[in-house]
């Protein structure tokens, strides 16, 4: 059998799967969907939303830095408790579980 006549038969063997290009026409359409929220002049305009390890390192950061600031830290420290979850742990996304490294850092 000749080198090409083997690619051929074995061409199925590299074909991509169904899932894959299912996947791909998912991709363009959040790609698609993402461009058409885009402003004229080129940006996005939306609510930033994070969970609390942000303010958590920014506790810490002030500490570091020596720059305390009690009032500060205190409005930080508020909002870091208001994430805390029944069961004692803080998510690293809304609805989420309680996830270790938030939890440690608040």
């Amino acid at each position: 059998m000749s080198q090409r006549a083997e690619l051929e038969t074995h061409s199925t063997a590299f074909a991509r799967p169904k899932h894959e290009a299912g996947l791909d026409e998912s991709i363009e359409r959040a790609a698609s969907f993402l461009v058409s929220l885009q402003r004229d002049d080129g940006y996005w305009l939306g609510e930033l939303e994070a969970d609390t390890t942000l303010e958590s390192d920014y506790i810490f950061y002030l500490h570091v830095l020596v720059r305390v600031e009690a009032a500060r830290i205190a409005k930080l420290a508020a909002y870091v408790r208001c994430g805390q979850l029944g069961d004692g742990g803080w998510n690293i996304f809304a609805g989420g579980p309680s996830e270790l490294n938030a939890t440690v850092k608040a």
